[in-house]
């Protein structure tokens, strides 16, 4: 009985010591931006205007464009539960997300009226989803007028990266096929949207330390569109546009 108490607490010890606070660093430049104008809102916004744009002053009258940099930082922790999907390929780690900020175009998230959301912080593994992985890092802002989200897709088209549902302490970026990040503005009052697509130049995945982490030059990925946003219909609008880049970064 002393053996097996022993022994039990021995691994449960390791598996603490196993986790992880990981820094992933990232940078990059938008690719295009996509303004959603709500035609028929009551409670909810049930119809949308749809129109890409190279410029937007959607978000409290500030200029975002295409080929504006981003820059940014997540932190997250390996340790946890997480809950499977119903069809058995993702496992999502609710609040995995311990803090995040990003900097576009001379925009700092969180802010003194967007601050960072108690839902949405968490991280996603895809593994072998019809040949494919994904890890996903998401964050929610959220403030009286806009509500706003961040989602950081790392792409591995051939399934080869996850061989289990572990978030990873160490990534090699030369197995993914894409790098994207995905940013949208929700105003409240209106039920308006901007969704911008961004293409990841730089990023780096190391565990946390008090010493700054410089992030990693990656090969320019292909824009691979993914909104994770309470089921829009953005994202049967940019289906196409999905399966042709994918296509590319196959090829």
């Amino acid at each position: 009985m002393k053996k097996t108490i022993l022994f039990t607490a021995l691994y449960l010890i390791s598996l603490h010591t196993t986790a992880a606070i990981i820094n992933v660093n990232f940078e990059g430049t938008i690719d295009r931006l996509l303004e959603a104008e709500c035609t028929e809102y009551t409670s909810s916004c049930n119809d949308w205007d749809f129109e890409y744009v190279s410029s937007s002053n959607f978000y409290n009258n500030n200029l975002i464009s295409t080929n504006d940099i981003f820059s940014g930082l997540a932190v997250i922790d390996t340790s946890g539960d997480y809950s499977l999907s119903s069809d058995g390929y993702q496992a999502i780690y609710s609040d995995a997300t311990q803090s995040a900020n990003i900097n576009v175009s001379g925009l700092s998230f969180p802010n003194a009226t967007e601050d960072t959301s108690s839902i949405g912080d968490s991280v996603s593994i895809v593994d072998n989803r019809s040949g494919r992985d994904l890890l996903n890092v998401s964050t929610w802002f959220s403030g009286t007028d806009y509500f706003a989200s961040f989602d950081l897709y790392l792409h591995d088209t051939d399934g080869s990266v996850f061989s289990d549902f572990s978030i990873p302490t160490a990534l090699d970026f030369s197995m993914f096929e894409a790098l994207n990040l995905s940013l949208n503005f929700v105003h409240r009052p209106t039920g308006d949207q901007l969704h911008i697509d961004a293409d990841i130049t730089n990023i780096s995945y190391e565990e946390h330390t008090n010493s700054s982490v410089e992030p990693t030059s990656v090969g320019e990925p292909p824009l691979i569109i993914h909104i994770l946003f309470f089921g829009l219909i953005v994202f049967a609008l940019k289906e196409k546009s999905i399966l042709s880049n994918r296509r590319k970064a196959i090829t």
